[in-house]
C-alpha cells in the first residue's frame, strides 16, 4: 500500500508539473462563453456516439493510449476512474469539458488536457475512444 502511495504522489506530481508547463506548440484554448459542462446525472454507461466531443457527456465511455498504458472511463455522472501502468482503479476524481479543455479533477489537483478532433490529448499521452 505504501508503495502505490509513492508511485500514485510520483505520478500526480509528474502530471501537475506537466499540465502547469505550456507549450508553444498549441495555443492556450480561448474561454468559452458556454459554461463548465457536466456529464449528465443519468447512471447510463452506453458510450457516447463517436465524433468530436463537444459537451460532457460525449466523453462518457472508455478512452485509451496503449503506449502510454494509461485508461481512463468517464461515467455518466461525470466520475472517471483511470488505470495506469497495470495499476486497476489507480486513480478517480470528477471530470468536465469547457470549451475545448477537459479537466481530470481529483484531491491531488487537476491536469488538463485538450479535444483535438477525435483524441483527448494530456502531457501523458493521447486519449482515443476504445
Amino acid at each position: 500500500m505504501k508503495l502505490r502511495m509513492i508511485i500514485a504522489t510520483s505520478v500526480v506530481a509528474a502530471l501537475a508539473s506537466l499540465a502547469a508547463c505550456g507549450t508553444d506548440d498549441q495555443p492556450e484554448a480561448a474561454p468559452s462563453s458556454e459554461p463548465t459542462s457536466a456529464a449528465p446525472s443519468s447512471e447510463a454507461t452506453s458510450a457516447a456516439p463517436s465524433g468530436v466531443p463537444t459537451k460532457a457527456s460525449d466523453l462518457v465511455g472508455t478512452w485509451e493510449d496503449k503506449a502510454a498504458k494509461w485508461e481512463v472511463r468517464f461515467k455518466a455522472d461525470g466520475s472517471y476512474t483511470m488505470d495506469y501502468e497495470g495499476v486497476k482503479d489507480f486513480m478517480s476524481g470528477t471530470y468536465s469539458l469547457s470549451g475545448e479543455t477537459v479537466s481530470l479533477s481529483n484531491d491531488e489537483g487537476t491536469d488538463q488536457g485538450q479535444v483535438q478532433g477525435e483524441s483527448l490529448v494530456f502531457k501523458l499521452g493521447t486519449l482515443t475512444r476504445k
